[in-house]
């Protein structure tokens, strides 16, 4: 135990990957030298010469792989992304990356948000950058170069521009570090959440964590204060929703309250180690009260100074919604358009290109619905909800529609397996299932959204549904979301890169907004192709998704582009007019594109990309092509920006000529 403790404090204090590293030049040198070697030569006369000589070539190789240029693409992949990800904890206690090897230090510490450790993270991301570079002779025309490449030179330019990764998803580069959809403030919670408690070391070092919040949170005032000199501030409604988050979610806690939800969560996960006579009920109810102390002492504190903090900076926030607001406003949009549709289109060509997909959805709908709603022509916005909402796709409301909701995915998920490989030559074994969206992330989240397995799959990859309003849910929508966001959708691409051993880990773990995006919203027009929904209202249930994802492209270049400027109340307007979305989903989608900017153009942009390479190969190819050929080709190559996919896929065309 005292051993385990102090290694565990030494992988943190030099960090997981970086003490490996260190450690296994030694770990080699005695595992060659007094086992291998006398194994050998018990077994074989060799002159003592030559084992000194293997001796130094082992070490040569250890040496150049592990600390120089490494011999092969695949040697980088592994180094530069575990290099980089060694010091984002929530991400690692997520993925569980070094669980299964027993190091489960990682799970007891916070990422460190502060300028200084920011720096550190942009000097690591340059070396890799540089290592990467020193490799492009042998290796510049290869898909794993060119991915790794596109994203090391992206996430270099992000640090410059103070958009770094957010603390859950190393995916997403921040503008605004606390924001109420996915900001440095909840990430805390959400990984104490999602962090599995399957024994007395488990619980400790969930306990730990909670322990070291004003740490975290330190880190991150520190941040905010750096961000403040650059008046990257977010809009004044996004600081008083992440206030009304740390009022209601956080410190809204009563003196040992068992429905706290951080204590609800430890004595659930302690009940099952109970039941299964790993735990006695002394221990459990020891560690639930070692909880609710770092809860009062370090959780509640920390969360109360940062309220504090937000209330302040609320003064100095520019007017407005959009980046123009903000000094480099345009460039830092211009980056993000770049960074999430893989394109170098301009905001006013994604604006133009919304507008006509939106022209063309609208007809689609037009044209089904218009015989029999002749109001649609002249009342669009009001038509569509009135169908969407008809009576008899509705759930019930309350806990028993909730759980018919739940059920009615589920079997959505089970139904679309049933010949799937009609479509698809392989299907990953990762398992997805349905699940409630956190309640204390209910309020501003999206309708749905979809979390991978871990790399242990010990546990499903889950499809997460959004309560906190049944009637944002209709039997009519109820496959295209399914299909997105599951299968064959989001859950097929991410799985399936995961599970595929022949190509580097970085594309297997990698996600490119376009890419991931834009399959699965291609995905829910290949279920209409294929004849998956059954009535015109199933069919409407797919043409307002798509009628969404193209008013997206509008109103996020019109919020962020200094061109457009518009205010938030516009954008919801404009939203609300063309789409069936609910009120309460109307502003919430707004306000996620007002803090997440470029990352909404990433679906439209990306599906049309897929759907222009098929619509290539089905002309060079004719009779050749075949649809479940052409999906293998988009996904078995990992995770891939839109540019590389286009070479992925002209490669494979010529190889079918």
């Amino acid at each position: 135990m005292v051993v385990k403790k102090i290694i565990d404090s030494i992988l943190i204090r030099f960090g997981i990957v970086s003490s490996l590293k260190f450690l296994i030049l030694p770990l080699v040198f005695v595992l060659y030298n007094y086992v291998l070697v006398p194994l050998v030569l018990a077994l074989i006369d060799i002159p003592r010469n030559y084992v000194d000589a293997s001796n130094m070539f082992v070490f040569y190789i250890l040496f150049v792989n592990v600390y120089g240029t490494p011999w092969t693409i695949a040697i980088f992949s592994g180094r530069m992304l575990t290099s980089i990800v060694e010091n984002q904890y929530f991400l690692l206690t997520q993925l569980r990356v070094f669980d299964k090897y027993g190091i489960t230090c990682a799970n007891s510490e916070v990422n460190d948000l502060s300028p200084k450790q920011i720096q550190k993270n942009h000097i690591v991301a340059r070396k890799q950058l540089n290592t990467l570079v020193s490799m492009e002779k042998e290796y510049g025309n290869r898909v794993a170069y060119l991915t790794m490449k596109d994203f090391l030179v992206k996430l270099d330019q992000a640090y410059f521009l103070k958009l770094y990764p957010d603390p859950l998803y190393l995916i997403y580069p921040t503008v605004y570090s606390v924001n109420h959809f996915m900001g440095a403030q909840l990430a805390l919670i959400d990984a104490l959440n999602k962090q599995q408690i399957n024994s007395v070391t488990d619980a400790n070092n969930f306990i730990t964590r909670v322990t070291k919040a004003d740490q975290y949170i330190n880190g991150l005032i520190l941040d905010l204060e750096s961000r403040l000199a650059d008046k990257l501030i977010p809009p004044v409604f996004v600081i008083d929703l992440s206030i009304g988050q740390i009022r209601e979610k956080v410190l809204n806690k009563f003196e040992n309250s068992d429905d706290y939800f951080l204590i609800k969560k430890l004595n659930d996960d302690l009940k099952v180690l109970e039941e299964s006579n790993k735990m006695s009920l002394a221990v459990a109810k020891g560690l639930t009260a070692k909880l609710n102390k770092a809860i009062d002492e370090h959780l509640l504190p920390s969360y109360s100074r940062l309220e504090q903090y937000l209330l302040a900076l609320k003064t100095q926030t520019p007017e407005g919604d959009g980046l123009w607001r903000v000094p480099n406003g345009e460039v830092i949009y211009n980056y993000l358009i770049s960074y999430h549709t893989n394109t170098q289109m301009t905001a006013e060509e994604i604006h133009e290109i919304g507008k006509e997909e939106v022209r063309k959805v609208k007809q689609e709908i037009l044209d089904l619905f218009r015989d029999e709603f002749p109001e649609i022509e002249t009342d669009f916005g009001p038509t569509i909800k009135k169908l969407s909402n008809d009576p008899r796709y509705q759930f019930q409301e309350g806990d028993q529609g909730r759980q018919e909701i739940i059920d009615y995915y589920k079997q959505i998920i089970e139904d679309v397996q049933v010949g799937i490989e009609e479509y698809f030559e392989k299907t990953p074994t990762a398992r997805c299932t349905v699940e409630r969206v956190p309640f204390y992330k209910e309020a501003e989240s999206a309708p749905a959204f979809y979390t991978p397995a871990p790399l242990d799959r010990t546990k499903d990859a889950i499809f997460y549904v959004n309560l906190r309003d049944t009637t944002a849910h209709t039997k009519a929508g109820a496959k295209d979301l399914c299909y997105h966001e599951a299968i064959p959708g989001h859950h097929f691409q991410i799985s399936l890169s995961q599970e595929m051993k022949s190509i580097d880990i970085f594309r297997r773990m990698m996600i490119f907004t376009a890419y991931a995006e834009g399959w699965a919203l291609y995905t829910e027009r290949l279920a209409d192709e294929c004849g998956w929904y059954k009535d015109k209202y199933e069919r409407l249930g797919f043409l307002t998704a798509e009628m969404w994802r193209s008013l997206r492209l509008v109103i996020d270049t019109g919020i962020h582009s200094a061109k457009y400027k518009w205010s938030r109340q516009q954008a919801i307007d404009y939203l609300s007019d063309n789409s069936a979305l609910n009120e309460k989903d109307v502003v919430s989608e707004v306000e996620r594109y007002i803090v997440m900017p470029g990352q909404a153009c990433a679906y439209k942009i990306g599906q049309l990309k897929i759907v222009e390479l098929r619509e290539k190969a089905k002309s060079i190819l004719g009779e050749k092509f075949k649809l479940k050929e052409f999906h293998s080709a988009v996904l078995h190559s990992g995770a891939l920006p839109l540019s590389i996919l286009e070479l992925v896929i002209n490669s494979w065309i010529d190889s079918k000529k």
